[in-house]
């Protein structure tokens, strides 16, 4: 749970990269800190410039995936319908629009955030200085990373759910235990 407090994997990553550009300890990067360390303020601006094109690549997968998906009408199957009954196949329908909605709104989200972080990045902040301070103090990895995680999770959890109600209801058991 500290980890998850302090940002998660990526933040601390950042953290300690920037405790190690920090000689004097005082908790800013001085411009002689910069200057004696470039090399190493590039590399840490160009890994988070990757990881926003990675998370932007799942994004748009992710987008590709659940956008066909979302507009496809799910039709109960008769299955389904003896099986569970009309309330409850139309519970397991609406937790699975729900999902899926949600995780089409995430994906979209993952998808325009990163493309937006990295013009930040790149094309707004001419110097070498102005970038360490977007990837160190206003670091948005972690709210990227959260927000893919609940992606992929709600389309995760949608889909026992479309399979209970399109398909019947041992798929959506098979489903549930895979």
């Amino acid at each position: 749970t500290y980890l998850a407090l302090l940002g998660g994997p990526e933040k601390i990553s950042f953290m300690v990269q920037e405790f190690k550009l920090d000689e004097d300890g005082d908790g800013d990067i001085s411009p002689e800190e910069m200057a004696a360390h470039q090399d190493d303020c590039d590399r840490l601006v160009s890994q988070a410039l990757d990881f926003l094109i990675n998370s932007g690549v799942v994004g748009a997968l992710l987008l590709s995936v659940l956008f066909p998906q979302v507009f496809i009408p799910l039709i109960p199957s008769d299955d389904s319908l003896q099986f569970f009954g009309d309330t409850t196949v139309m519970t397991f329908y609406y937790f699975y629009v729900t999902n899926m909605y949600l995780s089409l709104f995430c994906s979209l989200w993952i998808t325009y955030m990163t493309l937006h972080y990295y013009l930040h990045i790149t094309i707004w902040m001419p110097t070498t200085e102005l970038k360490m301070w977007y990837v160190t103090d206003l670091n948005v990895m972690p709210g990227v990373v959260f927000v893919t995680h609940v992606c992929v999770i709600s389309s995760a959890l949608a889909l026992p759910f479309g399979m209970c109600v399109g398909i019947s209801s041992e798929a959506a058991v098979i489903s549930g235990i895979w």
